[in-house]
């Protein structure tokens, strides 16, 4: 009785949004941010033509630097508080972005919106100048949206507009640090080159890299570790690299996509101890016969193997078929090497 029905649509839900928390922005691309809006105010064709927002760009301090970047991973966390419903009850109010990261630092801006700001759009927001840049966009309409409230939805984001990439291998006898350029993938030769301590700011090693873009650091690292944070005792490390006016950096928490597990292969989180191999003289043998064994003990080192240190060891056979046991004590000397033998009952 009701055929045909009629249908409405309403409006898309408000929509500021970047990428990320974080991202490389591209010097010799035109160093433009990109940044999704979609319904950011009433009536949006008629009286609104911008986004008011603001930037800030950071000095290359590798520790500021380092603590802006927790800043902007801790914004978008929920923030839900129980305040009084004034009916004696309580009721969750949404804070989350509730407040500006930059509070009123920074050069202010308009985004300008090509679609009036109704239709979806990605805008771009212009940071010509090398360097890390915190971002952020405020929108009542957003705002009223998510926050339940008259009352503007901050976004942030940081943006590190750069030519170069800083690369970090992590060793523990040795570890190399390499620069390359964006733009053509050749070696940056000549760059400043830091590793800090993200959370403290203390410098652990440094240097200039070679003609290959390069720098071999062969001490003043604590233990590689893949995880870190300024909670525990193990800190993220930052490798930051200056050629110029150009600044760069990473992180040594910045794994995802390229770790040994992402390509199934095998993976260990501590060091590889010693390793001991037995050299038979043969393996079959019969009741009342001698076998003779060598063992040799080597250490895992940077080089290749080390010999492992003199030592009294003991040696353990077991018969799969009985589990009958025979133990046999040998010596191991400086060279690693340790002999025995053995009659078979």
């Amino acid at each position: 009785e009701r055929f045909p029905l009629s249908i409405q649509f309403d409006h898309m839900p408000p929509l500021v949004k970047f990428a990320a928390s974080f991202g490389i922005v591209e010097a010799k691309e035109g160093g433009v941010l990109p940044v999704t809006v979609r319904s950011v105010e009433p009536q949006l064709a008629q009286r609104v033509s911008s986004v008011a927002g603001a930037s800030l760009r950071i000095p290359t301090s590798d520790k500021d630097i380092a603590a802006w970047l927790r800043k902007l991973d801790d914004a978008d966390d929920n923030d839900y508080r129980d305040e009084p419903d004034g009916k004696g009850g309580t009721k969750a109010v949404n804070y989350t972005g509730a407040t500006s990261l930059l509070g009123g630092k920074g050069t202010a801006m308009k985004l300008a919106l090509p679609g009036g700001g109704k239709q979806f759009e990605v805008v771009g927001i212009p940071l010509t100048k090398p360097g890390f840049y915190v971002v952020e966009l405020a929108s009542p309409a957003l705002g009223r949206a998510l926050l339940g409230r008259d009352k503007p939805r901050y976004v942030a984001a940081g943006a590190l507009v750069t030519n170069m990439a800083v690369h970090f291998k992590w060793g523990r006898s040795s570890s190399l640090v390499w620069v390359t350029a964006l733009d053509s993938g050749k070696p940056v030769s000549g760059a400043n080159i830091r590793i800090t301590d993200s959370c403290s700011g203390a410098v652990l090693a440094g240097g200039t890299s070679d003609g290959s873009g390069r720098l071999l650091v062969k001490s003043g690292l604590p233990e590689p570790e893949t995880y870190g944070d300024c909670d525990g005792e193990t800190h993220t490390l930052m490798v930051s690299a200056r050629a110029g006016e150009d600044y760069s950096f990473t992180l040594t928490q910045w794994g995802e996509g390229i770790r040994p597990y992402d390509f199934d292969l095998p993976y260990g989180w501590s060091e590889r101890n010693e390793i001991i191999h037995t050299v038979f003289d043969r393996t079959l043998l019969r009741q009342g016969e001698t076998i003779n064994m060598k063992h040799i003990l080597r250490k895992p080192v940077v080089n290749g193997f080390d010999f492992g240190s003199a030592r009294k060891m003991t040696l353990k056979l077991i018969h799969s078929g009985s589990n009958t046991e025979f133990t046999l004590p040998f010596d191991v000397g400086t060279d690693g090497i340790g002999e025995n033998t053995w009659t078979a009952p």
